[in-house]
């Protein structure tokens, strides 16, 4: 498997500009790959993923536009190389109906770990528990004996964003 490289999705992504479930851990992951210079890369849907959420967070009053546009722009400075691979989206289809999910984005980020050989981090536990045991790649931000619960991971933070 490819060390070097990890597929990230727009699950884990916004945790890096959240205050939200093990959205420290997710920056910590991200500052390890920095730190290891293990690339980070996604499928060119995850823009329009991470900007269809930050939108909805608008919209419910979690966060102000500037704020939402604020985000956005950190997680594409961050780094994930985009790779818009047409090949990549009859794989996901594929993954998804082995799966039995509902939609196929999710399956495009494993679709470009099956392909690039490397781990996929989600940020999505729904996902993670359906995908884990078919395909190992798939890790969770929250698994693993050595990660704070959800709770812990949130102290002293409150529990949501806010919106100014």
């Amino acid at each position: 498997m490819n060390i070097g490289t990890v597929v990230v999705d727009a699950a884990l992504a916004l945790k890096w500009v959240s205050r939200e479930p093990f959205s420290r851990i997710a920056k910590e992951l991200l500052r390890e790959w920095k730190e290891r210079d293990v690339g980070t890369i996604a499928p060119g849907l995850l823009p329009y993923e991470v900007a269809e959420v930050l939108r909805k967070r608008v919209e419910r009053g979690e966060l102000s536009p500037k704020k939402a546009r604020d985000r956005l722009k950190a997680i594409m400075d961050a780094g994930p190389v985009l790779l818009d691979l047409k090949a990549l989206h009859n794989e996901a289809l594929e993954l998804a109906y082995v799966l039995e999910r509902p939609s196929a984005y999710e399956a495009h980020y494993l679709a470009l770990a099956e392909r690039e050989d490397c781990e996929l981090w989600t940020g999505d536990r729904t996902f993670w528990e359906v995908a884990k045991d078919a395909y190992p790649r798939v890790r969770w931000v929250g698994e693993g004996p050595n990660r704070p619960a959800a709770e812990e991971d949130l102290k002293g933070w409150g529990t949501t964003d806010g919106a100014p």
